[in-house]
């Protein structure tokens, strides 16, 4: 079992390491959602693989990672299903508005 658990250590450490390196290159925007997946997958491994070895500060901060990624998802998802009914609405809007000009128009 600790091969298993220094394995999923492993993965989580390249897998932080690699979102890293995709926002420093320009691959991926700190907004993007693969980003935080990323970190929030990352922070997981990490964080079962710091809990099983009792390193317990490492394993508390990885997953603060993981709230704080999942929190921006929430967030972003709940920003994002706003705008879209805000749109839908204004779409709607402009739709009886050119009808009812049609309309007045005849």
């Amino acid at each position: 079992m600790d091969s298993v658990m220094t394995l999923l250590g492993w993965i989580g450490g390249a897998l932080y390491l690699f979102a890293y390196l995709s926002l420093v290159k320009g691959w991926v925007q700190g907004t993007a959602y693969r980003f935080h997946l990323a970190n929030i997958a990352s922070g997981s491994c990490l964080a079962v693989s710091c809990a099983y070895f009792g390193a317990i500060p490492s394993m508390a901060i990885n997953i603060v990672f993981v709230a704080i990624g999942l929190y921006y998802i929430f967030q972003k998802s709940r920003q994002n299903s706003r705008l879209a009914m805000i749109s839908a609405e204004e779409s709607r809007f402009q739709s009886t508005s050119a009808a009812n000009q049609s309309l007045e128009a005849a």
